[in-house]
């Protein structure tokens, strides 16, 4: 029996926190309990918390026992963590000593992404969408994974968000999970998606993907995913994916997107991280994917046109109205 303890440091950030939890974090092939100890950290952001929960359920699906320390102690980054219901999702209980108020618009606790339920994604959508751009939708419900919106900013996010939780039910082949977090010091909101499943290279190589052939390593694999007309697209045959095909708003519109309202995006899977700043190798592989965008909320105040650009950048001039986003959605 192979027992490892490690030790968080005291601080995990946007920029630097994913590539300090796959450092740390290396299990041996022969490892069957692991601990957690919490009593360094003093602070955490969405984006490398997501990654940490995203490897600690897939270590709990592979049957390693996990244990915990430092959490009883209620400190300010737990206390955060148990409101977003990252322990409650690891099977480990923290008694609250505050009270839940409603998170309106600051931030999405975590949300399973199980199954392929439309419903489920229209539901989570709409939450994020709310923690992203600081607004309601004041329509019944849209259901945004049926039809693209044809006017208005909040629902076209939505039915962004819609189609990265989509790629998860569909490609992934295992459970996936979901928050945002809204900053208001630097007006930054963060959302962050991953899941255990078996990775962006494997998930070509799997399909009958015509671009697998041309992915020689995991980066080329994360390159590949951003690139117009591949991120969200289902191939004939593809096992993975049924009869579903996604609308063709995915992940190479919304990094774009993120970067042009002066925010960034994170994307790892297998042994690389790619980011708005470049790359990275990462040490110890992530088997599934962990995809993270921010957005500034002033920015977002120009979606339409920021849309439109990210349109005509990848997938060349398309012809769209003042007040409709119908043209966006289109391929």
């Amino acid at each position: 029996m192979n027992k490892k303890c490690f030790h968080l440091a005291a601080s995990y950030t946007e920029n630097s926190g994913v590539n300090s939890l796959a450092n740390l974090l290396f299990l041996d092939k022969d490892t069957t309990e692991v601990t957690i100890n919490f009593n360094y950290l003093k602070w955490i952001e969405l984006g490398p918390m997501t990654y940490l929960l995203g490897l600690l359920k897939g270590w709990q699906e592979n049957d390693i026992s996990l244990s915990l320390e430092g959490i009883a102690a209620r400190s300010s980054p737990v206390c955060y963590m148990s409101r977003m219901n990252f322990f409650h999702l690891l099977g480990h209980q923290v008694a609250e000593k505050f009270n839940r108020q409603d998170a309106g618009n600051r931030f999405v606790e975590f949300k399973e992404i199980t199954g392929r339920a439309a419903d489920t994604a229209d539901v989570i959508a709409d939450d994020m969408a709310t923690c992203i751009t600081g607004g309601t939708n004041e329509l019944d419900l849209f259901k945004f994974t049926d039809t693209p919106p044809e006017d208005g900013f909040y629902e076209a996010i939505a039915y962004s968000v819609s189609e990265l939780i989509k790629n998860i039910q569909q490609h992934s082949c295992g459970n996936g999970f979901i928050g945002a977090q809204y900053y208001p010091k630097t007006d930054k909101t963060q959302i962050a998606i991953i899941d255990t499943g078996i990775g962006i290279r494997e998930s070509f190589e799997r399909s009958s993907s015509p671009h697998a052939a041309s992915i020689g390593n995991d980066l080329d694999a994360l390159n590949k995913a951003l690139e117009a007309e591949v991120s969200s697209k289902t191939y004939k045959g593809d096992p993975l994916s049924a009869s579903a095909e996604n609308a063709g708003v995915g992940l190479t519109l919304l990094t774009d997107v993120a970067i042009q309202a002066n925010g960034g995006y994170q994307l790892a899977s297998g042994h690389a991280l790619l980011h708005d700043q470049g790359s990275s190798f990462l040490g110890n592989a992530y088997k599934g994917t962990f995809i993270c965008l921010s957005f500034t909320r002033t920015e977002l105040d120009q979606f339409q046109n920021l849309l439109e650009n990210a349109k005509s950048k990848f997938l060349g001039e398309v012809e769209v109205s003042s007040d409709t986003l119908e043209g966006i959605f289109e391929e």
